[in-house]
């Protein structure tokens, strides 16, 4: 994600006023609206729906869902979207006020035939849950051509399951279904849900079509309630019959469900469904028998054979299995080669004397006739070699740029569907405080190589793992080279890593082995005086990062769905301890106190943060964000401070949109006397919490509180305030609040973001220096007291 900062430190004041006045009109005219200007004198607008449920068992969101009608869509109590479409002439279809109209949203009449409707949704919802003496009645209150309308629910007293049963007319699938019911959904003494009836069809269906039932599907499978037992009791019974067909004399002909077993596997790698047909008949077409696979391709199959193997669970003489079908189809989609896996199976065709066997064995009660499927699997190939080129602007801390970015990808680099990239970056700033004829700049220039594997390249893991897992391997080696006016350094890194995914919404990411060397070769006068002699210059030197690492990422949204999820990162990661118990044992130290690799120091310490935010989707027009973030970072041994690129940062356009990118903290501390501030420290807490909501078009708004502050973890830093003290952390919670506007493009969201200081921290150097905290209770605002953001994507 590209961040970008802005804050315009010479905007007048009378700029602000005149905004606000523009503002203010604009909200006055809005509100100024009545919003029933566009009813009709004998209708009214639906001004509220209310469901209110007297018993415990359900609550009224649960139902919201079933009112069929709902009242014009609102924005923190506010009808934005009804306002702007009564400030169009009702007459006048072009212009602004075809504008208007389309942006806005005509007003919600009341229809009292869908109240009806929404009353008969909620009592047949009810119902189906077991609440069959459910009473569901509507009310509608007129006021001054507004109505309103309520839902008033009593419960009763609902139907619970006494006894479940169980009637299957095949043997052999009674004593699966039987030995199955520990897993059952549908229990005793519960709730007689229908919806849940419903799951236990699709349970039952998935396990027997998992042990080979083909053919069997939940249509078969159905559930008889008895009702008649009275006291509010349900006896189940659920009911698997066999097939039936009709004689030629019409009567009814049972046949059991069959279990299959896979006789052959056909794999077709490199298949194009445009043109295979032509080189069958050209004779174009080989065959390669493997293991009793046949791979089925034109000259080429564009991969090593054992890497689709590897991934392939469906194996001839196996008994058939939805589960392993899917999770082959999802296997080899984690490939990266195939823009479509097409898996499909055909009956094999028995011979006359096959059939005679099986209608004989049929008349065996506890016969098990085996058939036979044909797996078919087609694998049709995407682009294998593509490049990029990239150039976008940059806008970081008031710094305006540009980064351009070539990229060069190849998906199978030796045939084993191997991931190669390339990529070259580069990125000029021009810093806030230049002039034409004086221009300090942020230049930057690097590259990374990187090699991504299918499997685990360890001898640990084995194909069990593998097909469970999809686990990959990532080998990549990079350069950066970063010129800035306070400093001149180069980062070398190379990194070896695992990431596998579990069934569920888990993703893990372990990198036993990463270096970075770091060098400064450069600093600014100005810089190397402000650091002289203090904690933080410990930071500023060339170093040796060896670092072991682990990533866990939790992500339940799903993106058809417009539902609240949850987002959740930890990351923990541990720095020189392997070299430091060898240097304790076989080295010595250097002049520093420190031990060396080829005359540069190695860091050693302990880092972890967690990351997680709740996205609570209200409606599909508002949404609420609740995000918190600690981190801590600790230095020991070889280190007396992190390396700086490890260190912690505030503000900016994801922490606290108040302050400018790297301008808030420590604590209290009032700020370094640097032409470019860069404040960081080692524990960062962070909350936010955001308001989102569509307006128009492409347009969103956001309205949003921040909280938060970085420290320093050991007393040896100097700076005043900075150090974090658990009796008096509280108090250096720096808060803004603010509000932004986004426009999502779909496959972009730009975003504008304006941030204004409440509490601020900071405590002056100088003792005796007036101390303001709340802003602008304690003072006005001053120039300094906000920031405006713009940024690429939303903030979290």
């Amino acid at each position: 994600m590209v961040i970008l900062d802005y804050f315009s430190a010479n905007t007048k004041i009378r700029t602000r006023s005149r905004l606000f006045l523009c503002l203010s009109g604009v909200a006055i005219v809005l509100s100024s609206c009545s919003i029933t200007k566009n009813v009709p004198d004998d209708k009214y607008l639906l001004n509220q729906t209310a469901i209110k449920v007297e018993d415990k068992g359900a609550k009224s969101s649960s139902l919201t869902s079933y009112v069929r009608q709902k009242p014009n869509k609102r924005i923190l109590g506010f009808r934005f979207h009804l306002r702007m479409y009564n400030m169009a002439n009702p007459n006048k279809y072009k212009g602004i006020h075809k504008w208007l109209k389309t942006i806005g949203e005509e007003p919600i009449l009341l229809d009292t035939f869908l109240v009806e409707q929404s009353t008969k949704n909620i009592q047949l919802y009810l119902n189906s849950k077991g609440y069959y003496d459910a009473l569901v009645s509507d009310t509608i209150a007129y006021r001054r051509q507004r109505a309103n309308v309520e839902f008033a629910v009593k419960l009763g007293e609902p139907y619970k399951i006494r006894s479940v049963k169980y009637y299957v007319e095949d043997t052999v699938i009674r004593n699966l279904v039987l030995a199955d019911t520990s897993l059952a959904l549908v229990k005793r003494n519960s709730l007689f849900d229908t919806e849940v009836l419903q799951q236990e069809r699709v349970r039952v269906e998935a396990m027997l079509r998992n042990k080979g039932y083909y053919f069997l599907s939940r249509d078969y499978i159905t559930f008889q309630a008895d009702t008649t037992i009275g006291n509010h009791q349900v006896d189940l019974t659920l009911q698997l019959r066999n097939r039936s067909r009709r004689s030629v004399t019409g009567e009814r002909i049972s046949e059991k469900f069959e279990k299959y077993k896979i006789r052959k596997v056909y794999f077709y790698p490199n298949f194009d469904p445009r043109t295979f047909n032509n080189l069958v008949r050209l004779g174009a077409i080989d065959t390669v028998y493997s293991d009793r696979i046949e791979y089925i391709f034109p000259v080429d199959p564009g991969i090593d054979l054992k890497i689709i193997d590897q991934a392939n669970l469906i194996r001839p003489g196996d008994v058939y299995s939805t589960a392993l079908v899917e999770k082959t189809h999802s296997n080899l989609s984690s490939l990266r080669l195939y823009r479509m896996v097409n898996i499909f199976f055909e009956e094999v065709k028995r011979s006359s004397n096959e059939d005679f066997i099986l209608f004989v064995d049929s008349q065996k009660a506890d016969s098990v006739h085996t058939a036979e499927l044909n797996c078919f699997i087609q694998l049709s190939p995407q682009t294998l070699q593509s490049y990029q080129v990239e150039l976008v602007g940059t806008n970081s801390s008031g710094n305006y740029g540009a980064e351009g970015n070539i990229i060069y990808t190849h998906k199978n680099l030796f045939k084993g569907a191997e991931s190669f990239d390339i990529k070259l970056r580069g990125l000029f700033e021009a810093m806030e405080n230049s002039s034409l004829d004086n221009i300090k700049s942020s230049l930057e220039f690097g590259g990374t190589v990187g090699l991504d594997l299918p499997r685990f390249l360890s001898p640990f893991s084995g194909k069990e793992f593998i097909n469970k897992y999809s686990p990959r391997t990532r080998i990549s080696a990079s350069y950066g080279w970063q010129r800035r006016p306070d400093y001149t350094r180069t980062v070398a890194s190379f990194l070896f890593g695992y990431n596998w995914r579990n069934a569920g919404a888990l993703t893990h990411t372990f990198n036993p082995v990463e270096f970075n060397v770091v060098n400064l070769p450069f600093m600014s006068d100005e810089f190397k005086n402000e650091i002289a002699g203090t904690y933080r210059e410990s930071s500023y030197i060339n170093q040796f990062v060896t670092v072991s690492s682990y990533s866990l990422v939790f992500n339940n949204q799903i993106i058809q769905k417009n539902k609240s999820y949850t987002y959740l990162r930890f990351n923990a990661e541990l720095s020189g301890n392997i070299l430091s118990g060898l240097y304790s044992q076989f080295g010595k130290e250097s002049e520093d106190g420190t031990y060396q690799i080829f005359g540069t120091s190695f860091s050693q310490y302990a880092r972890a943060d967690v990351n997680v935010s709740y996205h609570q989707v209200i409606d599909e027009s508002n949404t609420f964000v609740y995000r918190m973030f600690v981190g801590a970072g600790y230095p020991y041994g070889n280190s007396k401070a992190l390396p700086f690129e490890k260190k912690y940062f505030s503000g900016g356009a994801n922490g606290v949109r108040a302050w400018n990118v790297r301008a808030l903290g420590p604590g209290a501390y009032p700020g370094d006397n640097l032409t470019y501030r860069n404040q960081t420290a080692d524990i960062k807490l962070e909350a936010n919490v955001e308001y989102r909501f569509k307006m128009f078009w492409v347009l969103e708004g956001a309205l949003f509180v921040d909280a938060g502050n970085i420290w320093a973890i050991s007393s040896d830093d100097e700076r005043q305030g900075a150090v974090f003290k658990p009796k008096e952390f509280y108090k250096q919670i720096a808060l803004g609040t603010g509000m932004g506007l986004r426009f999502n493009l779909g496959f972009l969201s730009l975003r504008f973001d304006f941030g204004l200081k409440i509490h601020d921290p900071a405590r002056p150097s100088d003792p005796s220096q007036p101390y303001y905290e709340w802003i602008p209770f304690d003072r006005s605002y001053q120039r300094d007291d906000w920031a405006f953001h713009f940024g690429i994507g939303y903030p979290f």
